[in-house]
């Protein structure tokens, strides 16, 4: 009928060599569910959490979408086949390396992309595995434990006024001159 929830036992059948280990982990099953910390396994790929996390972005616009689909796109290419709850902060340090070294290829020769791309990729990666802690499909989110790399703003580098002057003057009489 509508209106009445319905309930489904979730049970489970484990194996354990020994029954020390059975009862193990019986007793960490029931202490983390009376936490609520308790996460039932899953094997939701990184690749299909991703998908998932971009197929909810319903109202940002079509260039926030492709920032969005082409900074995860370097975590899916790399990363993308394993399951979500396997994702650990060594995983993700290995990641930032790997984009700080060779992230970007142009032609034939990698080349490493900025400290900033690298941060936007953890920032959108780290709200892909917020949104699973959230819905409990995760116990800890892997992309805050790592660290991000530093972004070193680029010093502006200015024209003096003699510098300027000139450049003025060699343009005073250009058809595009103000």
């Amino acid at each position: 009928e509508h209106g009445e929830q319905v309930t489904v036992r979730d049970q489970r059948t484990f194996t354990f060599p020994k029954l020390g280990e059975a009862r193990a982990e019986r007793a960490r099953i029931i202490s983390e569910r009376a936490r609520g910390a308790y996460v039932a396994p899953t094997k939701l790929t990184l690749q299909k959490a991703v998908d998932e996390f971009l197929a909810g972005k319903r109202n940002i616009s079509p260039g926030t979408r492709r920032t969005y689909v082409d900074a995860l796109k370097r975590v899916t290419d790399r990363l993308g086949y394993l399951q979500l709850q396997q994702l650990t902060k060594a995983n993700i340090d290995a990641l930032v390396t790997e984009l700080l070294t060779s992230g970007w290829r142009l032609g034939k020769t990698p080349k490493g992309i900025s400290a900033r791309s690298v941060k936007l990729t953890l920032t959108l990666l780290a709200a892909v595995c917020q949104g699973y802690v959230r819905s409990g499909k995760l116990a800890r989110n892997p992309v805050f434990a790592a660290e991000k790399p530093d972004h070193v703003q680029p010093v502006m580098k200015t024209w003096s006024a003699a510098q300027a002057a000139a450049f003025l003057a060699s343009t005073a009489f250009d058809r595009l001159a103000a």
